[in-house]
């Protein structure tokens, strides 16, 4: 009985497109030194409430089999979408969504691929998109092309229309990132202490995944390279063996981008 449990463990872990990241233990200490590194304005506040941004540096992990769009909010597999230096990935959430997602109309027996010209992609994502943007497959309403293409033809012969959000599904991290900054600042105007709290250790929890080179491609555990296991080993069993006692960090002062 107990091997035919582990038998059905594995099957089912392995079922999962699972992206581990820092760990617990990694996650809370990288919070806790970034508020050493905070400018002198900040640092009382933040510091007031270390505790907090250490213990909820975790949370964003919580959420992820929780909440459907979370899991491709801590990584970017860029190397999908090209090689180095990356200069035809769209640094704008919105002209890189159009530009790798893909409008399908269909009916029950058929399905075409429609072209949404170029110097109309931010007016398509907008709106039509931009409510729905980190879901992987969006439904819309056919007549939603008028604005956009003919649909004299589509409406005689096809009777759904949806976009297939191939972006989300390579991850999102950088393009979320910027989203959730703006919610920080959007915090700080409204005074409102616990939301900047909330929103400031997320934030420090998805900026610490987007340091990690194993969050930006596709060989994220080693899987293609004969080196499955190199995630968890780099980012939670490294640092809680010799973080204490061999990681230096002084790293100075934090500096404004």
């Amino acid at each position: 009985m107990r091997y035919l449990l582990y038998t059905l463990l594995i099957v089912i872990c392995s079922s999962f497109n699972f992206k581990p990241d820092w760990g617990f233990y990694g996650h809370r200490k990288i919070n806790r030194m970034a508020v050493f590194t905070l400018p002198q304005e900040l640092f009382g506040f933040y510091k007031k409430n270390i505790e907090y941004i250490t213990a909820h540096a975790v949370d964003p992990d919580k959420r992820r089999y929780a909440l459907k769009n979370e899991f491709a909010r801590h990584y970017i597999d860029i190397d999908h979408w090209d090689t180095i230096p990356f200069n035809n990935v769209p640094r704008d959430f919105a002209l890189a969504t159009m530009k790798f997602g893909q409008l399908i109309a269909y009916n029950k027996n058929d399905t075409l691929q429609i072209k949404i010209e170029e110097q109309n992609h931010k007016d398509f994502f907008y709106n039509y998109l931009f409510e729905d943007r980190y879901s992987t497959k969006i439904e819309l309403d056919i007549d939603s092309l008028i604005s956009f293409h003919s649909t004299e033809i589509l409406t005689k012969k096809y009777t759904g229309l949806y976009f297939n959000n191939a972006l989300v599904q390579y991850g999102i991290l950088p393009y979320f990132l910027e989203d959730f900054y703006k919610r920080l600042v959007w915090a700080f105007e409204k005074k409102d202490t616990r939301a900047i709290l909330k929103i400031s250790a997320d934030i420090g929890h998805y900026i610490s995944d987007g340091h990690v080179p194993l969050h930006t491609t596709e060989n994220y555990n080693g899987q293609m390279t004969d080196q499955i296991g190199i995630h968890a080993f780099w980012e939670s069993r490294l640092p809680e063996l010799f973080a204490d006692d061999n990681y230096d960090f002084v790293v100075g002062k934090a500096e404004y981008i």
